[in-house]
């Protein structure tokens, strides 16, 4: 189920918090969860590929957490979890979804893929 891969972030966000260490998750759809050594925060950005590039540039779009509001924040997404649990079970996530049980199924996924879906 979703719950434990977001615990999964949780321990790796938590982890690289208190060994001062960057931390960066892909969470689809060009948007990444970052810790930065330096800055006191998470950053939650969307990221874009601009024409003619080959990599991609970060977004004005952000959410920056402090710590204490990215503590306040997992335990909202515990409480929702619980709240929401039989309609959150019968969610099925893109990466779960039977046509990504493959390389290719990711590769031509606009979701999962954004900037390289097309090519395939």
């Amino acid at each position: 189920m979703e719950k434990e891969i977001g615990e999964v972030y949780y321990k790796d966000v938590n982890d690289s918090i208190e060994k001062k260490e960057d931390y960066k998750q892909d969470l689809g759809e060009n948007v990444y969860l970052s810790v930065q050594k330096g800055y006191a925060c998470v950053n939650i950005r969307q990221w874009f590929l601009p024409e003619n590039q080959t990599s991609i540039v970060p977004t004005k779009k952000e959410i920056a957490l402090t710590f204490k509001k990215w503590n306040n924040l997992k335990g909202t997404i515990d409480l929702v979890g619980d709240v929401f649990k039989d309609q959150l079970a019968e969610v099925t996530f893109c990466k779960d979804s039977n046509d990504h049980q493959n390389q290719m199924g990711y590769l031509t996924c606009r979701r999962c893929n954004p900037n390289d879906f097309m090519n395939y």
